[in-house]
């Protein structure tokens, strides 16, 4: 017997996706399986709330899981949070951040710290990101608008078809990541750094360019000639 408890968590789960049938068959899918896992933890002689905890633990490890890649991201239902703070938080461990299918604005983001989380169809707006920390993470087809990123760190990182607004992005460091498909549009970039990185389809439009160093990785040829007429300085670079 599956508690209410755990049926709106694994609702919870689902929410960013599209209602159709092919989540229904998901959303009974992963029930089953937390269903025949309850009963072998019950054999075990586990009682019933040890068990659900665990349980939630294993859906939020992914450890218990179904397949998701086919569901689609319901953007016609982006959650909208204004003045968040998470400033010098680790947001694995914050329980308010949700980092797909959201957007932020106002909020305060200085000295977070981004580990072992994907951030998905998100919008930044009006943000504010000093000292910003992600690591062992990606961000995906999300945008950050007018927001302040400086003195960032980006490490083994995947940033894929983001966009860039008017945002300011001095001192912001980027190592051992890949940066593709991505625009960067009248922001402003000083003393920029990327330690072999891959930057693959990068686009800047009406950009304030200064000192930006990039050594190692590898570069598209189009990329790479952008770059170079914006005066980076290029070392090392691997053209693709």
């Amino acid at each position: 017997m599956i508690s209410e408890k755990l049926k709106l968590y694994v609702e919870a789960q689902f929410k960013k996706y599209e209602r159709n049938s092919l989540l229904n068959r998901k959303k009974t899918e992963l029930l089953t399986k937390i269903h025949d896992r309850s009963i072998s933890l019950e054999a075990e002689g586990m009682t019933r709330l040890d068990i659900e905890k665990l349980l939630m633990r294993e859906i939020e490890s992914k450890s218990l899981a179904v397949d998701t890649s086919d569901l689609s991201i319901d953007k016609s239902n982006m959650l909208k949070l204004k003045k968040k703070t998470f400033a010098n938080k680790n947001l694995q461990k914050t329980e308010d951040f949700e980092p797909v299918n959201v957007e932020y604005y106002l909020s305060d983001f200085k000295g977070a710290i981004l580990q072992n989380i994907d951030v998905e169809h998100s919008a930044f707006k009006n943000c504010y990101f000093k000292k910003f920390s992600c690591k062992d993470s990606a961000i995906i087809e999300s945008t950050f608008n007018k927001s302040d990123l400086s003195q960032s760190n980006y490490d083994t990182c995947k940033l894929e078809y983001m966009l860039y607004t008017g945002c300011h992005l001095p001192k912001v460091s980027f190592t051992d990541s890949s940066i593709l498909h991505t625009i960067f549009k009248n922001c402003y970039l000083k003393k920029v750094t990327f330690t072999n990185c891959n930057l693959i389809n990068i686009q800047i439009e009406s950009c304030n360019i200064a000192n930006v160093e990039i050594t190692g990785g590898k570069m598209d040829k189009t990329t790479y000639h952008v770059l170079q007429e914006e005066g980076a300085s290029l070392h090392s670079v691997e053209l693709i």
